[in-house]
């Protein structure tokens, strides 16, 4: 027969074990959130350009196809909670700005060229409308959405070296043009890049 007292200590012993359920979830929650801001702090300091983007809108086929293609250019767009963004990005040493940290944030992290992905990324915006850019990077310096733009127009280190290439095979005449055409764009990027690294503009 089940006492009174009996019936207590068992809702009290119940009681006790989900407790203790419930403070080693959010325990281990706490280490997972912990280990994802470091990861993404960790990635943050490695990439030479960043983009926060608003990719709400697009289907999970054409994230795919854009993440695949941003990995490509060795480079990673991925979908992160925005107070985990901001977590991390202090931790790395960037200050977002807090109107960019609001609805669904995807991160492209370029960590190699700093110019391509992000003109694959104003393609997709193009083709799809979303991604579309919210804050950026180059190296440590803030670049703002008109800017992020601007770069997307930019040719590439690849499509710069190879425009000089074909130059250097065709009479002077092509390559006067080429270095004529690609001077500004050139200078300009190796200016964005130079600030980037914090060196004098």
């Amino acid at each position: 027969m089940v006492t009174e007292r009996d019936y207590l200590r068992a809702n009290f012993v119940r009681r006790t074990q989900s407790v203790e359920q419930s403070i080693m979830a959010k325990s281990e929650a706490r280490a997972k959130k912990e280990e994802t801001v470091k990861k993404l702090a960790e990635k943050m300091q490695k990439a030479k350009s960043i983009v926060i983007a608003d990719y709400q809108g697009l289907d999970v086929a054409s994230f795919s196809e854009v993440k695949n293609q941003l990995e490509k250019d060795n480079a990673e767009f991925t979908v992160a909670k925005n107070t985990l963004i901001a977590l991390a990005a202090k931790k790395a040493g960037y200050e977002i700005p807090s109107e960019a940290l609001k609805g669904a944030s995807a991160i492209l992290l370029s960590y190699e060229d700093e110019i391509t992905p992000i003109k694959d990324l104003a393609k997709f915006e193009k083709l799809y409308e979303k991604p579309t850019p919210k804050a950026g990077f180059l190296g440590k310096e803030a670049i703002s959405i008109e800017r992020i733009k601007q770069l997307a127009l930019l040719p590439s280190k690849l499509e710069l070296q190879a425009k000089v290439v074909s130059a250097l095979n065709s009479p002077l005449s092509g390559i006067v043009g080429v270095l004529h055409g690609n001077l500004r764009s050139l200078v300009y990027v190796l200016s964005q890049v130079q600030k980037s690294k914090g060196g004098a503009s």
